[in-house]
């Protein structure tokens, strides 16, 4: 039985601490939190053991503001005895910093999420490189856009060789509950290109590849629309069956008569229920959209960028402390987190 903590409990901390209690080879420790607030309630609530942290790493002074809340919590330190491994979910850079300050020389292992740089620690897919990730005591979970441009792109290389791929992101400008963030009717357009080509690299180095885009007026969804240049001349429905038989991609149609918007894809999920929040961990590819011209492969998917790299968290897990091949861990992941239910669902409504 792996024991894992959770160091955050955000966006990503409490799925994945959700995910981890899912998991019959996991027991989830604690979560730990810098702030006492409604969420630190709710994890409680649920039956999380509380942890708290400090971003000066005052601990008596973290336990204080807990109790003075009323919530029970015990210093972070004092977690590590008791886990095999820690999974990191603190906003982008801290990750680093608490590595540094309270990780380096415990005996745990690490997991970090892509808003870390790449020299924390090995980067993850787990469809592309878990092999390789066996043993590592240190790994990062790529962004949510990362991990949707692999899972994408790996099951492709396994068809065709690649020359060039091209990704053209609309990035949601916030998470749902981020009512202080913008941008309000505009486009943020990004730097050319943007920094999702460079992070594919750190797993699948021989693509070439390019990305830019920018932020739009939503929450729901990340947009990309990608073209990829093959050596040889590809062929519509080779693609698509390829793609098809990937659990973590749903391959979705029409809906009356155009590909459904990212409003529709999460209405249905609202309505299916199937996990908690109705998250999409499956990339969602518009089957309609697949279209070859000459040697390239055009397509469309959407990015449910809360939870699309909660999956990933688990593999890394088991690959880090060299707990299960690959094939055994993403089925088994798949399956307790119901993303081979999703597919089905969402391939069954939108035929």
């Amino acid at each position: 039985m792996i024991s894992v903590g959770v160091n955050g409990f955000g966006a990503i901390g409490k799925r994945v601490a959700w995910a981890v209690s899912q998991q019959n080879d996991m027991r989830l420790i604690g979560v730990a939190k810098t702030s006492p607030d409604a969420n630190a309630r709710k994890a409680v609530g649920m039956g999380y053991d509380m942890f708290c942290a400090d971003k000066n790493f005052d601990f008596a002074a973290s336990q204080k503001r807990f109790a003075d809340f009323g919530i029970k919590a015990k210093p972070l330190p004092e977690i590590f005895g008791d886990i095999d491994i820690i999974v990191d979910t603190s906003p982008g850079k801290v990750g680093a910093i608490n590595k540094e300050k309270i990780y380096k020389g415990q005996k745990f292992h690490m997991i970090f999420e892509g808003g870390e740089k790449a020299d924390i620690g090995m980067s993850f897919n787990a469809r592309a490189n878990y092999d390789s990730a066996v043993g590592k005591e240190s790994l990062r979970v790529v962004s949510c856009n990362t991990t949707g441009i692999i899972r994408v792109l790996k099951p492709l290389t396994e068809i065709h060789k690649l020359s060039e791929v091209f990704v053209i992101l609309a990035r949601r400008a916030a998470d749902p509950k981020e009512d202080g963030r913008g941008p309000i009717n505009s486009y943020v357009p990004t730097s050319l290109p943007s920094h999702h080509a460079p992070d594919v690299q750190t797993i699948m180095p021989g693509v070439d590849i390019v990305s830019f885009g920018g932020k739009v007026p939503m929450t729901a969804m990340h947009q990309h629309a990608m073209i990829v240049e093959t050596e040889d001349k590809p062929d519509s429905g080779t693609v698509t069956d390829k793609l098809a038989k990937e659990t973590r991609l749903a391959l979705v149609g029409n809906y009356r008569g155009k590909p459904p918007s990212t409003s529709v894809i999460i209405e249905m999920a609202r309505d299916l229920d199937i996990v908690p929040r109705n998250d999409i961990m499956n990339i969602v590819l518009l089957k309609d959209t697949i279209k070859t011209k000459g040697n390239k492969i055009m397509l469309m998917y959407y990015v449910h960028q809360e939870s699309d790299a909660v999956p990933e968290n688990i593999d890394a897990i088991r690959a880090s402390l060299s707990a299960a091949e690959q094939g055994e861990s993403m089925s088994k992941t798949d399956k307790t987190l119901k993303l081979d239910i999703m597919k089905k669902k969402l391939e069954k409504y939108f035929p």
